[in-house]
C-alpha cells in the first residue's frame, strides 16, 4: 500500500486520503470475479429503485457470510488491503479511534 500525497486543500483539517494498492493482482482478480459471476450481475439500484440518471451501473452484492465461501477468496484479500489503508488512517488522524469507540457502534 501506497499513500497518494493530494494537492493542498484549502479546508483545514482534510480528512480526505488516498493509497495505491501496491498488488493490483488484487483489483484483477476482482475484475475476473465480476466477469465470470454473471448469474450475480444485477442492475445497480439507488435505495430500493433503479434509476439510470443517478446510477447506471451493474453490481455484485456479497453479504458479509458469503466472503469466506469457497470461490470468494478475493474478498479476503481486498479487505486485507482496506484494512490497512484504514489503520495508516488512524496514524494520520489518531482522534478518530476514540470517536468510534465513544459511539458504541
Amino acid at each position: 500500500m501506497e499513500i497518494v500525497t493530494l494537492p493542498k486543500q484549502k479546508l483545514a483539517p482534510n480528512f480526505i486520503g488516498s493509497w495505491i494498492i501496491n498488488s493490483p493482482s488484487v483489483c484483477d482478480e476482482l475484475i475476473t470475479y465480476f466477469e465470470e459471476n454473471k448469474n450475480k450481475q444485477k442492475k445497480g439500484l439507488t435505495a430500493i429503485e433503479e434509476n439510470k440518471d443517478i446510477k447506471n451501473c451493474i453490481d455484485i452484492s456479497i453479504l458479509p457470510k458469503e466472503i469466506k465461501l469457497p470461490g470468494n477468496e478475493v474478498f479476503e484479500k481486498y479487505f486485507h488491503n482496506l484494512f490497512s489503508c484504514y489503520e495508516e488512517y488512524v496514524v494520520q488522524w489518531p482522534f478518530l479511534t476514540q470517536f468510534a469507540q465513544d459511539r458504541n457502534w
